[in-house]
């Protein structure tokens, strides 16, 4: 069983008239920048300051007769004075600063999940729905059902939802995770769909793009190759999607799909 065939098309959709398929899959562009999506690819912890604490005490000796006379004493009939014993100052006790931890860095990236980490290969795959969120930023802004968990033909995670084109028309996405890679490209294989394998600039495969036409259906699919995860677009071969579609619909940069960088 087709685990797309369950989405509903929207009455709102036209009438079906001759109109040519979507444009075939182009190239990449750089790593982690908007990439062309015709193809349907695409704390710190603050130092404590040390306070320094200054106490000086001094200790005054007074005058044997304690009178006010500035310590003078009569002593044989001539004035003479008395040694004024010299104060004696303590120690002062300080603390000194125990040196300052400096805060620790920003990490240069944050993972799907939103944890932080210091290289990419730190982040997990992303699974789940919010994996499938974060690959798929389109579905923030769609209507989507409620998650198919193991709908089988190696799909584990199924979310079908609906995308309003620029024109306004309706069109259905699914958003799958699959058990494996080769799990996806037996399901969209086993479709009869014309495929093409995606490259990044260094000629490394990223993904396969999957396009035919079923009817009065048009299909297109886009699987990567370093996480098994995948979307696809149907509607109708009376239109095609615009710029704007494509763009609205794109997943992350390949590169990203664990995480991105913070700044």
């Amino acid at each position: 069983m087709d685990p797309e065939d369950e989405a509903p098309r929207s009455a709102g959709w036209p009438q079906p008239h001759p109109s040519p398929p979507l444009p075939p899959p182009r190239a990449y562009g750089v790593p982690g920048t908007p990439v062309d999506w015709r193809p349907w690819l695409w704390a710190g912890l603050a130092a404590a300051a040390v306070a320094v604490l200054a106490v000086v005490l001094v200790v005054l000796v007074p005058g044997d007769d304690g009178g006010d006379d500035g310590g003078a004493r009569q002593v044989g009939g001539e004035p003479t004075s008395t040694p004024t014993p010299t104060p004696t100052p303590t120690p002062t006790p300080t603390t000194s600063a125990a040196g300052s931890t400096a805060p620790a860095p920003p990490a240069p990236y944050r993972c799907w999940d939103g944890t932080p980490a210091q290289a990419l290969d730190d982040c997990t795959s992303p699974t789940g729905v919010d994996g499938l969120r974060w690959v798929f930023p389109a579905m923030a802004d769609e209507r989507c059902g409620e998650p198919s968990k193991d709908v089988g033909d190696g799909a584990v995670l199924r979310v079908l939802c609906r995308h309003v084109l620029a024109d306004g028309t309706t069109i259905g996405v699914g958003y799958f995770q699959w058990t494996s890679v080769e799990a996806g490209r037996d399901f969209y294989g086993a479709q009869g769909l014309a495929s093409s394998e995606l490259k990044d600039p260094g000629g490394r495969p990223v993904a396969v793009g999957y396009f035919g036409v079923q009817g009065e259906t048009v299909k297109s699919a886009n699987l990567f190759v370093d996480e098994p995860l995948s979307s696809t677009i149907t509607f109708p071969a009376s239109i095609t999607p615009d710029e704007q579609d494509v763009q609205d619909l794109a997943p992350r940069p390949y590169d990203q799909l664990r995480g991105a960088p913070t700044d």
